[in-house]
Order: C-alpha cells, then sequence, then structure tokens
C-alpha cells in the first residue's frame, strides 16, 4: 500500500461516492475501484459499507483506517514542510479558522502580514468554535482565532487583550449620556447575533438579563454579522457586541456607549496544535498577532 492510495481512500470518503471521487482526481472510475478493491484485499477487511447505491458509507473498521490514513499524510506534510523551510523559507500556505466574533480582530493582523509577505496566499473559514476544532484537529487550518475557546487538550491556547461588549444603536437612537445601564437596554428592541455554542455572547446576555429579572426586548435574532450591523444603521433596533466589532466605518453612522458595570466581556485567542512541525509562516502570523494587539483594543 502507498500514499497514493491512501489519498485515493480519503478522497471516497470526503466525496461519499467514488465517481465524484474520481471526477475529483482526475481519473476514471474503473482503476479507482479497482484500488480501492486491492487496498480491502490487502487489508483484509471491507472499508465501505456499499448497500446504499448513491453513497458509500465507511464501515466501523473504515472509520479506524481512515483516523490513521490521515495521521499518515499529515505526518509526510509536516515532513515535507519542515525540509522546505530548512532554510528558513516561509512556505505560501496560511490556513486560519475565526468565529463571526473574531472576524474583526484577525483581519488587520491579516492585512498587516499580507503586506509585508506579499508571496503567501491566505485561505479563511469562518464558523463557532466546535467547527474550528474539527479544522484544526483534521488539519484543514493552522490556527484558529475565537472569542470563546474551550479548555483544549491537545492545543495551545494565547488569550489576547479582554474586548468589552458595548451597546451599538443607529445616529436616530437619541441619548446623550457617556454610558447606558442593563435596565436601560431592557427597554430597547435588541437585534442580537446568535451562534450555536453554548457558551456563545448570545446566551450569556439572554442568561444576564434572567438573573437581573429584567426583560429582555429582542426584535431580531442574526446569524450574520454583516446583516446584523446594516439593520442598526437602517434603525431597526440596537445591539451588544464586542467594541472590536465596531469598525471606523460605524462610528461614522452609529452610537457606540460603553456599558455602566458591563457583564459582557470577551477574551479573543489564539488556537493551534500542540504538536506536530511548526511552520515559519505560521510562526510569523502569531507574532504579528501579538505585535498587533500588545495594546488593548
Amino acid at each position: 500500500m502507498d500514499i497514493r492510495q491512501l489519498k485515493y481512500f480519503i478522497a471516497i470518503v470526503e466525496e461519499g461516492n467514488i465517481t465524484k471521487a474520481a471526477e475529483r482526481l482526475f481519473m476514471a472510475q474503473p482503476p479507482l475501484t479497482r484500488q480501492l478493491q486491492l487496498m480491502e484485499n490487502e487489508l483484509g477487511v471491507t472499508l465501505f459499507d456499499r448497500t446504499n447505491k448513491k453513497n458509500i458509507l465507511l464501515t466501523p473498521q473504515g472509520r479506524v483506517f481512515l483516523k490513521n490514513a490521515r495521521r499518515i499524510l499529515y505526518t509526510l506534510d509536516e515532513a515535507i514542510a519542515e525540509v522546505q523551510e530548512y532554510d528558513k523559507i516561509m512556505t505560501k500556505k496560511l490556513s486560519i479558522g475565526t468565529t463571526i466574533y473574531s472576524s474583526d480582530i484577525m483581519l488587520p493582523v491579516l492585512k498587516n502580514f499580507c503586506e509585508q509577505y506579499e508571496f503567501i496566499v491566505p485561505e479563511i473559514h469562518e464558523g463557532n468554535i466546535s467547527h474550528l476544532v474539527n479544522l484544526l484537529k483534521n488539519h484543514t487550518i493552522d490556527i484558529a482565532v475565537s472569542a470563546r475557546p474551550f479548555n483544549l487538550e491537545g492545543f495551545h491556547i494565547k488569550e489576547l487583550q479582554p474586548d468589552p461588549c458595548v451597546f451599538v444603536a443607529s445616529r436616530d437612537f437619541e441619548f446623550t449620556r457617556e454610558f447606558i445601564t442593563i435596565e436601560e437596554i431592557s427597554q430597547i428592541p435588541l437585534l442580537l447575533l446568535n451562534t450555536p455554542d453554548s457558551n456563545s455572547l448570545y446566551r450569556e446576555i439572554l442568561n444576564e438579563f434572567k438573573k437581573k429579572e429584567l426583560r429582555l426586548n429582542i426584535s431580531c435574532v442574526c446569524h450574520d454579522s454583516g446583516l446584523l450591523l446594516n439593520l442598526i444603521l437602517g434603525n431597526f433596533g440596537a445591539t451588544i457586541i464586542p467594541k472590536s466589532m465596531t469598525t471606523h466605518i460605524l462610528n461614522k453612522f452609529a452610537h457606540i456607549i460603553p456599558i455602566k458595570n458591563s457583564p459582557w466581556t470577551t477574551i479573543p485567542s489564539l488556537i493551534w496544535r500542540s504538536e506536530g512541525y511548526l511552520s515559519s509562516t505560521l510562526k510569523e502570523f502569531i507574532k504579528t498577532f501579538e505585535f498587533h494587539y500588545s495594546k488593548p483594543f
């Protein structure tokens, strides 16, 4: 069995269909089917359940083999990167994951990094922290930027400066004081950004109002930060978001008001795998992040 066959096997798993896998690999279906049969004959097990004609599924033995096949390919990729960087030559590849709350923290760092290293072509994934952790585990991304990391075994976690939440409303919102209270917020229609994580800011806001026995006046729940800000500027309501999400453009068209005794502060963090080779590109990106956020947001 060779590396080529492992790549064939993983392509079939990811496509869920031999025909689609063959198209992805730019080869005909019969040779790919033959390679799969050779692998199963060598292993002495059946890797796929073929009872479903549309999509083939892994057998228990296939799931075990997939985990180890991916580990072998990850190790090979890391070995290649380490050899290529022997003379301190940085690789072009950098894959980053970010949560919806942390994208505005990551983007100015990425801009600075790409201006310094123009040959690097970054790849960006967005999702909740659970999704990002899975992408880290399967080596789809090199690093994640998240405001709400779990206690993760097998990962390095570097906390950045705290990012306090603020109250944001359109310019039509008449307010003259320097801060707003939670009690005052309870009287205002709120547009809240929701993510699937159980410990999300959305959940924390709900819990805090419940704890204080205050009515929470929710006018809309959004799942997209761009839409949320457009709704605010359209005077559909106000919101509570991390200060880092309030861009300079938003400052011109909206009120950004500190919350008195605010219970909501996010802690943005960098998360990367603790095992395996750390590329020079990733090291430099982490250094750029540390330098950029050496001061509070």
